[in-house]
C-alpha cells in the first residue's frame, strides 16, 4: 500500500501532497529513497517485488514527462499504454498474478469507463524456514477461535531458542527463516485481552521495541497451519486517516502528474488484496495495491428534479 500510494504522491502538488505525505508518515523525497535504498536494496531469492502504470491509450491523457522518469529512477516502474478494455483488465490482473506467484489473482473485477491510470505494486515472499517442523511435530488438536468456535487444525510444535518477546499486553515467539534475514513473528494477547485490542494498541516503535528484547532460553512453542486471503477497497480508510482531497474530484491536486481531456485527475479507488500460508517448510505470502486514477469530469453531476 506505501509503495503504490508512494507512487502516486509524485504527481500530487499542494495540499494533496502534504496529506498524503501526512498520512503516509514522510515526504515525498523521504519516500521515494526509502523505496530504493530500503525496499528495493531488500529483494532477494526470498523477496520479489514489481511496478507498473498503465496509461489509458486514447490521445486524451497527458502524462508529465517528469512524472514518469521519477517512477523509473526510484521505483524501476514499468510503462504500458494500453486500451482499458477487456484485455487490458486480464493484463493488470495477469501482471499481480505473475509477480506474486500465482498468490493473488483478479485483484480488478472491473476497469470503469472513467479509468484512466492505474499505478500497480506487487511483491511476492517466499522462504523456508532456518528449522522446517519434522512430521513427527504436526498433530491435530481443537482450537478454539476468539469468538469460542472449536475447530480442528494441525498445529506444528517447536523448541525455539532466544526467541521469546513479551510485553503487558502479549507474549510471543520470532522464528527465523533460512538465511536469518527474515523473521516470523507469532503474538499471542495476554488472557482477559482480545486480538482487536492488541492490534490497536501496536505502534512502529512499540513493535520495534517489543523484537528488540528476545529473552534467552528455550521456549515451548504450538502454532497452527493456515492460510488466508484479504483484500478491501481502501478509500474510505484513507479518507478517515486525513487523506481526502486526493479522492475529491474538486479538490485534488495532481498537477504533478497529468490531465485528461483537460481536466485535473483524482483517486477513485485504491484496491488491495494478499494472501499468506504458513506451514511446515515455510511462508508462501503476496500481496497487491492498485490505484485508480480518474478525471474529474467523470463524476456524474448531481441531478435536480
Amino acid at each position: 500500500v506505501l509503495a503504490a500510494l508512494a507512487m502516486t504522491a509524485n504527481g500530487a502538488e499542494g495540499e494533496t501532497l502534504t496529506q498524503m505525505e501526512t498520512v503516509l508518515g514522510k515526504n515525498k523525497d523521504a519516500l521515494n529513497q526509502w523505496y530504493e535504498y530500503d525496499i528495493i536494496k531488500a529483494r532477494s531469492e526470498s523477496l520479489h517485488l514489481a511496478n507498473a502504470i498503465y496509461l489509458k491509450d486514447d490521445g486524451e491523457l497527458v502524462v508529465k514527462e517528469s512524472f514518469l522518469q521519477a517512477l523509473e529512477k526510484w521505483y524501476e516502474t514499468g510503462v504500458y499504454m494500453t486500451s482499458f478494455n477487456e484485455s487490458t483488465l486480464r493484463e493488470i490482473n495477469q501482471f499481480v498474478e505473475d509477480n506474486t506467484n500465482g498468490m493473488v489473482k483478479n485483484i480488478l473485477d472491473k476497469i470503469p469507463k472513467e479509468a484512466v491510470m492505474y499505478l500497480v505494486n506487487a511483491l511476492a515472499f517466499e522462504a523456508r524456514w532456518e528449522e522446517p517442523y519434522n512430521e513427527y511435530q504436526i498433530g491435530e488438536q481443537v482450537f478454539t477461535t476468539e469468538d469460542g468456535r472449536e475447530q480442528t487444525v494441525e498445529l506444528m510444535y517447536s523448541e525455539e531458542y532466544n526467541s521469546y518477546v513479551e510485553d503487558d499486553l502479549c507474549t510471543g515467539f520470532v522464528k527465523n527463516y533460512e538465511g536469518g534475514r527474515y523473521g516470523f513473528v507469532a503474538l499471542l494477547p495476554k488472557e482477559g485481552m482480545r486480538i482487536g485490542e492488541l492490534i490497536d494498541s501496536l505502534s512502529g516503535d512499540s513493535l520495534s521495541d517489543l523484537l528488540s528484547y528476545r529473552r534467552e532460553g528455550k521456549v515451548l512453542t504450538a502454532m497452527p497451519k493456515f492460510q488466508t486471503e484479504f483484500d478491501v477497497e481502501m478509500s474510505e480508510v484513507l479518507q478517515s486517516m486525513g487523506m481526502t482531497d486526493a479522492f475529491d474530484d474538486e479538490k485534488a491536486n495532481f498537477s504533478g502528474m497529468g490531465t485528461y481531456a483537460g481536466e485535473d485527475l483524482f483517486i477513485s479507488r485504491v484496491l488491495h488484496k494478499t494472501f499468506i500460508s504458513v506451514a511446515e517448510q515455510g511462508t508462501r505470502a503476496g500481496a497487491a495495491t492498485v490505484v485508480e486514477m480518474a478525471p474529474e469530469a467523470a463524476m456524474e453531476p448531481e441531478e435536480i428534479k
